[in-house]
């Protein structure tokens, strides 16, 4: 029987990146053990980089395919141990580690899937080929390596929490200051697309062109609602909500330096805290909504009510000696 050709054997290769690949996204039943998964996908990550290293200058002209076929199946051999220790990471370690792990794994892969399809094209090329494709996306699963090789230093439960925890603290941030303005008079009272209340006209194909009367009818109604929004909750509540907005970015920050203080914090409850923090930029957007352009009194303590119980939440889970009472205060609770 004659062995099969290369360009065959690196379609059965793109074949199973194709399968792990999908496999990553999911979480086995049985994952190896493994002591450390992040270390081990680093030192994977740096044998596969040294690997196609050699399968790049191996297809430098002239192409031979029997040179090129025993480095790219050593090469090929790095995609299962790498997908095996995900799978163990992923029954290990923190679900927000775990995410971003899993997200640089697919590229990865995806990386791994455009270089060999490079090589399979120079395989099956009877001319020569320019060489640019090929650096192209070797560079490319060289960075993809690089990022898994530095897995076990970037990707720590504290260092992306914190990542992450800025994001939402800036949001937080935002929304008072929006609410600091709407105390102020000083909200858009222009009907905007995107924040002020939605309105459809029943009447007639979507499409149908507007009526220049019912048009000023509809500008009318949606500026008259916007500055409603300003009137129908007292200035100095929303002020008093925003005082108490800007104080919810430093209780979070404080929670996450009790949390990396415990001894016996455990991988679920960071992305416990995590979880909180999600929940607590949503409410805060809510209370901005229930404050302003959809205004509600009752929904707006409700959400305040909500978010002291999420911030009485996080200082149990971290033992954080915060103090929340002039975040209740300024909530009005």
């Amino acid at each position: 029987m004659s062995r099969r050709s290369l360009p065959d054997q690196i379609a059965d290769g793109l074949g199973l990146l194709g399968a792990f690949a999908a496999a990553i996204k999911t979480t086995q039943t049985n994952p190896p053990e493994l002591d450390d998964p992040l270390a081990a996908i680093a030192d994977i990550a740096k044998l596969s980089k040294a690997h196609a290293t050699k399968l790049a200058v191996a297809c430098k002209p002239p192409f031979s395919s029997d040179l090129v076929a025993p480095l790219f199946a050593e090469s090929l051999k790095m995609a299962a141990p790498m997908a095996a220790a995900v799978s163990a990471a992923d029954s290990k370690l923190a679900k927000l580690v775990v995410t971003e792990l899993k997200r640089l794994v697919a590229n990865y892969f995806a990386s791994l899937h455009a270089f060999y399809t490079e090589i399979r094209v120079l395989a099956q090329s009877t001319e020569p080929e320019s060489s640019s494709a090929r650096l192209v996306t070797t560079a490319e699963l060289w960075y993809a390596c690089d990022q898994l090789a530095a897995s076990p230093t970037t990707l720590t439960p504290s260092r992306i929490l914190a990542q992450k925890t800025k994001l939402y603290c800036d949001t937080i941030t935002d929304a008072a200051e929006e609410l600091s303005d709407a105390a102020a008079g000083n909200l858009d009272e222009g009907y905007d697309s995107e924040d002020g209340p939605d309105f459809v006209i029943m009447d007639g194909p979507v499409d149908a062109p507007l009526d220049e009367s019912v048009a000023k009818d509809f500008d009318s109604l949606a500026n008259k609602t916007a500055k409603l929004s300003i009137e129908e909750i007292p200035r100095d509540t929303m002020a008093s909500y925003a005082k108490a907005l800007g104080l919810i970015p430093q209780a979070i920050k404080t929670s996450i330096l009790f949390l990396l203080r415990k001894k016996d914090t455990k991988p679920a409850d960071y992305d416990t805290l995590y979880a909180h923090f999600k929940t607590i930029v949503a409410l805060v957007d809510d209370l901005v909504a229930y404050s302003t352009y959809q205004p509600d009194e009752t929904e707006a303590v409700e959400t305040a009510k909500g978010i002291v119980t999420e911030l009485k939440d996080i200082t149990t889970l971290t033992g954080a000696s915060t103090d929340l009472s002039e975040i209740q205060t300024n909530l009005q609770l």
